[in-house]
């Protein structure tokens, strides 16, 4: 297990690999209480998807 302050290892990346991507607040709580916060990350995801060529699916 991992320390509290410890990085987290650099992740290998394959072309055409899936990836399971989760963020969550503490205690499982949501992290965008704001409409404006939730049109704002999905404006920065699809900007972040355009320029990286991820696709997100769900």
């Amino acid at each position: 297990m991992a320390c509290a302050g410890m990085a987290r290892s650099i992740r290998i990346e394959s072309p055409g690999a899936f990836y399971h991507v989760m963020a969550r607040g503490n205690r499982r709580g949501d992290i965008l209480l704001e409409a404006a916060d939730r049109s704002y990350f999905l404006k920065t995801l699809s900007e972040a998807c355009a320029m990286t060529g991820w696709r997100v699916h769900a």
